[in-house]
């Protein structure tokens, strides 16, 4: 600390992994909360206001690569990488015997999960989460200083901060229902796929069999991860029920809820922890939509669901 400001000293060679291991010895959340000062190793003046500014260009210049790995980008906005703490020993290690052979003689992949708790994780991947919980306080740290950051995120994820801001053990509030989902959410994360499923929905098939030979879908969702397709069930059993004209709405449903929850879980949960960590939550209950709570400058564009309904 220095004269009541929170002080980071990084080197820029290491930015990210300084900027971690400092923020992760802040005894206590209160000195999160202290105005941010910077200065880079072995140089001079310790900053007035542009360091600053620097300091989050460049770690979200790093933080937010595509290259790094825990992000993808679909219509110029950033997604976090449901596979990013994904490996090939533990897709191998979460599809059962009977999976894979049956899978084997199918000439498919193994049925797998996604890890959904921490303890199922290996050192790599809980890095990998570390870092997450880094960019949360990162986003925290820029509201809280006044930083406006350059990068664009699907409004889905501040509509899901405002959601967990909603929950608070400290002023007795519980946590709430689940978040539902719309294929606008969709469409802010990957616009194809909603107009996809819109489609699906819509569809003027006579009978199941004419909407299964058209679009040939089942109840999973199949990651590339290292060269390998792994399957998820998004139902129990769903590698064994084909979307049919009853089931459609379901299927469309429980896809939407996988892509913007289930399979970002853990990485969504470790970014909203390094968020609340910074940002009080009492405030943001007050808030009325995504809009009020963006920390970053977004490029105005057409709502992606502009030609089409989707709910």
């Amino acid at each position: 600390m220095s004269q009541g400001a929170l002080l980071l000293n990084v080197r820029r060679s290491a930015l990210v992994q300084d900027t971690l291991a400092q923020l992760q010895r802040i005894p206590s959340s209160a000195d999160l909360k202290r105005p941010l000062k910077i200065q880079f190793h072995g140089e001079d003046g310790i900053d007035a206001g542009g360091v600053k500014r620097e300091f989050f260009a460049l770690l979200i210049r790093d933080l937010f690569s595509v290259d790094y790995n825990m992000w993808t980008v679909d219509n110029d906005t950033l997604v976090i990488n449901p596979t990013s703490i994904y490996s090939p020993s533990s897709a191998s290690a979460s599809a059962s015997a009977s999976a894979s052979a049956a899978a084997a003689a199918a000439g498919s992949s193994p049925v797998s999960a996604l890890p959904t708790r921490v303890s199922d994780l290996g050192d790599e991947a809980r890095n990998t989460l570390s870092e997450y919980e880094l960019v949360g306080t990162l986003m925290g740290l820029a509201l809280s200083n006044n930083v406006q950051l350059e990068l664009s995120l699907p409004r889905v994820y501040y509509r899901k901060l405002l959601h967990g801001a909603q929950s608070d053990p400290e002023a007795g509030l519980l946590p709430p229902g689940p978040l539902a989902y719309s294929l606008s959410d969709l469409a802010d994360v990957s616009p194809e796929v909603a107009k996809g499923l819109h489609l699906l929905l819509v569809h003027p098939a006579a009978s199941s069999a004419e909407l299964a030979d058209t679009f040939g879908l089942d109840f999973t969702f199949e990651h590339a991860v290292f060269g390998e397709r792994i399957v998820r069930e998004l139902v129990e059993g769903g590698a064994s029920i084909p979307v049919t004209l009853e089931n459609r709405a379901a299927y469309v449903a429980a896809y939407t809820r996988y892509v913007l929850h289930d399979s970002i879980q853990l990485q969504f949960e470790a970014l909203a922890r390094g968020f609340f960590k910074v940002a009080a939550k009492a405030p943001f209950r007050l808030l009325q939509s995504p809009e009020d709570l963006e920390v970053s400058r977004r490029t105005a564009r057409a709502p992606p669901t502009a030609g089409w309904v989707g709910s």
